[in-house]
């Protein structure tokens, strides 16, 4: 009982830190590309 509780405690946390880093990672990675793409004079994206 407080096995299984627990684990299901576990995966829940894991399961909202992975998504909270998920989304943490892709805006970040959309505010580079929106960055890119302004600084950039063309439409082209520049990763550099």
């Amino acid at each position: 009982m407080i096995s299984q509780l627990a684990n299901v405690m576990i995966s829940q946390l894991a399961n909202v830190m992975i998504s909270q880093l998920a989304n943490v990672m892709i805006s970040q990675f959309d505010n580079i590309i929106n960055i890119n793409t302004l600084a950039s004079p063309s439409n082209s994206p520049c990763f550099f």
